[in-house]
């Protein structure tokens, strides 16, 4: 499987409150990229960014996310924040920004609305966890997004259904 734990700490530095999204691995992926390693490509060479250029990659995440399925622009948000040689480890979507364009509009991804609760930045890796709804239903879905020179170049995500309130173990809910 594949797992992200999110934890808030409160003022006096503990543990408070705690979510986790798990996904199985997928048999193959069409990218052909593991769903859990970053390329080396950017790996070799890494950045230190100051908060300055993490909030602005904050930015790029969020507006892209509400442009492209919110706004039901993908065409526009993949021309304006993704570099064309996008890296993919969604098992489903190959990589370069047209094959998540081609993706959307084959109906091989359904429509899905973003409704973005947390977002967190380091270095060039933002993390955006959202409550999405799709024809499908509620998702808990987290996506890691690489951001180099303001563009979009690579993207993880993990996506677990929302199961049914009385399925819940406890009435906090996963958002």
């Amino acid at each position: 499987s594949k797992i992200v734990d999110l934890m808030r700490f409160d003022s006096d530095g503990k543990y408070s409150e705690h979510w986790d999204i798990r996904q199985a691995l997928s048999e193959k992926t069409v990218s052909g990229h593991s769903e859990t390693e970053a390329h080396s490509k950017f790996t070799d060479s890494p950045v230190n960014y100051a908060q300055k250029e993490e909030e602005a990659n904050k930015k790029t995440v969020t507006n892209f996310l509400n442009m492209a399925f919110n706004g039901g622009e993908i065409d526009q948000a993949l021309e304006k924040y993704v570099r064309e040689d996008y890296v993919q480890h969604n098992p489903l979507i190959a990589d370069g920004k047209k094959a998540v364009s081609v993706a959307f509009a084959s109906g091989k991804m359904p429509s899905l609305c973003y409704d973005i609760k947390y977002v967190v930045a380091q270095n060039d890796l933002v993390v955006a966890y959202s409550k999405v709804t799709s024809d499908q239903g509620i998702s808990a879905v987290v996506d890691i997004l690489r951001v180099r020179d303001g563009k979009l170049v690579e993207h993880w995500d993990v996506i677990e259904s929302v199961p049914a309130d009385e399925d819940m173990p406890h009435t906090n809910g996963m958002f």
